[in-house]
């Protein structure tokens, strides 16, 4: 967790330091929207299905005429639903974290009120909430303490096209999760899948 604090903190220092020297642009807003995906659990007598899910947060930027580095830092949800292939088992899964994704872009297209981006970068996630609830041949969800998930860093990999129109952003990138979330040796589970957000810049 320490590691991603210091990662935006630095990108931050760089920020102010961008602004004092009137040299190197520098932009610093929120963010948020929804996202759409999908629990991948290594078990072959297990099916998932993608879910809708929310993320929010802030940005920065520091911008190198057409390329530039940006770090986001979002509150993000991760539901999830799966079933067994036998159909007498289904479960939910909750989870809650910090997104730190870091993107390196180019502007495709660039002028003062429109920019076309491309970007990708490694991103560093913490969960801090996680709970798993199953049902047996229809019965109610109850809460399941044989799932259990890793706590710390985990690591994915995200690329995507964004777009400024003048202070407003908008983006959308695919997250593909490389960390094992899971802390129980039967299976690995991570999360991957697509992110939108809108964005407003106040710097």
């Amino acid at each position: 967790m320490k590691a991603w604090l210091n990662l935006f903190s630095l990108t931050l220092i760089l920020g102010y330091c961008s602004i004092s020297n009137a040299q190197i642009p520098f932009n610093f807003g929120f963010t948020g929207g929804i996202s759409q995906s999908e629990y991948n659990i290594g078990l072959d007598s297990i099916n998932t299905e993608a879910v809708t899910s929310w993320q929010g947060g802030v940005f920065a930027r520091v911008k190198i005429k057409k390329v530039y580095v940006g770090v986001d830092a979002l509150f993000v949800s991760n539901p999830g639903k799966f079933s067994s292939t036998t159909g007498n088992t289904t479960g939910e899964i909750s989870v809650y974290g910090i997104d730190v994704p870091v993107a390196f872009g180019w502007k495709m297209i660039d002028s003062k009120v429109f920019n076309l981006r491309l970007f990708g970068g490694p991103a560093m996630r913490y969960n801090f909430f996680d709970k798993v609830k199953t049902s047996y041949n229809g019965g109610a969800l109850e809460t399941n303490t044989n799932w259990q998930f890793k706590g710390g860093t985990q690591w994915s990999v995200a690329g995507g096209l964004g777009m400024d129109i003048v202070f407003v952003t908008i983006d959308i990138r695919y997250a593909y999760s490389i960390s094992d979330w899971s802390n129980i040796a039967a299976a690995e589970i991570n999360n991957s899948g697509v992110q939108l957000n809108l964005g407003f810049k106040i710097l």
